[in-house]
């Protein structure tokens, strides 16, 4: 389907590979290419005529390079996928880049770094996918806070989703809602997915 399509090009453009073993989930790895060299293979594979060319490309256009995990994946598929195919129909974000301040804020908070899972840089909105793994814990519940104060010197609006929040239709919808009113992308009552 086009949904596995994009599932699959996420994970060759990223930072992760499944693990063949399900209860080992995945490992951090090196991308194996990049969206533009895939876009390039599709657009040479349908000048030969090949079968499902048509079908990559397009599942291409959700598909943005970086993503460090399956569920960063999924929450960008669900928040940019267009309505018809269960999505939200917002913007494709970058995905574990660098924030730059906006509006005067200042580059660089204490000489703090931090990637954002998902970021929308021309709007200064972040998402971050709250995993229960990485971030379990009172040293990370301090990192994370840390993280919010860094983006909140760079004039950035952090939203979190936790898995919990990703699994139930409503906490979900109202994460999606909240970023598509950030973004300034207005949602209509027909317009959600679910």
């Amino acid at each position: 389907t086009p949904v596995e399509l994009a599932r699959l090009a996420f994970e060759l453009c990223g930072t992760y590979a499944l693990s063949p073993c399900p209860e080992d989930g995945f490992r951090a790895c090196d991308p194996l290419t990049a969206t533009e060299h895939v876009l390039a293979f599709a657009h040479q594979a349908r000048a030969a005529g090949v079968r499902g060319a048509s079908a990559l490309i397009a599942a291409l256009s959700h598909v943005v390079d970086g993503a460090a995990s399956p569920m960063e994946t999924v929450v960008t598929l669900l928040l940019c996928l267009p309505y018809r195919d269960g999505g939200y129909h917002l913007p494709l974000p970058v995905l574990n880049q660098q924030p730059r301040a906006t509006g005067g804020g200042q580059s660089v908070a204490n000489g703090a770094t931090h990637r954002c899972d998902l970021l929308w840089p021309d709007a200064g909105v972040t998402l971050e996918y709250e995993g229960e793994v990485w971030h379990a814990g009172a040293r990370q519940a301090t990192k994370d806070a840390a993280r919010n104060n860094v983006m909140a010197s760079k004039r950035h609006l952090v939203f979190s989703v936790t898995k919990e929040q990703l699994y139930d239709v409503a906490q979900f919808d109202f994460v999606a809602r909240q970023i598509a009113h950030a973004l300034r992308k207005r949602l209509y009552a027909d317009d959600c997915p679910y």
